[in-house]
């Protein structure tokens, strides 16, 4: 019976999980379909963040599934080891004054995910004063 009985909230979990997502998708598409807004632009720089923030599965302990780094995780760890390696080359062997060494990029994903959050970062914060200002307007 106890079976049961967890198979039924396992099932109740699912269908809670289902509406989250439907509500999540309806609000989503709702912030889509405002083609000028921060919040369009929010909602498509979303699944790049998400994508970027997903952890890796790597099988299973037992019932638990084991999780490693995130993509982005992943991409830093890297990119601090070729800055690493940069600077440890630097140190070992000095450029010339006419050789240019150039240091190593960030991955092209997280700049531009960067760059996107930063923009929609400005865009809140130029509103925000815009309607701080709207209001002493109107306060006058």
């Amino acid at each position: 019976m106890s079976l049961l009985t967890q198979q039924l909230e396992q099932l109740n979990k699912q269908k809670l999980d289902l509406e989250k997502r439907i509500e999540e998708e309806k609000q989503k598409k709702i912030k889509l379909d405002n083609a000028s807004s921060i919040e369009r632009l929010e909602a498509l720089v979303q699944p790049f963040t998400e994508y970027l923030n997903m952890k890796q599965h790597n099988g299973y302990h037992g019932n638990n599934p084991i999780l490693g780094p995130s993509r982005r995780e992943a991409i830093n760890q890297g990119h601090q080891y070729k800055i690493q390696k940069y600077n440890n080359r630097l140190i070992a062997s000095p450029p010339t004054p006419f050789e240019q060494r150039v240091p190593p990029m960030k991955h092209e994903e997280l700049v531009k995910e960067e760059i996107y959050t930063t923009i929609i970062g400005i865009l809140k914060k130029q509103e925000q004063e815009i309607q701080d200002l709207k209001q002493q307007l109107n306060q006058k």
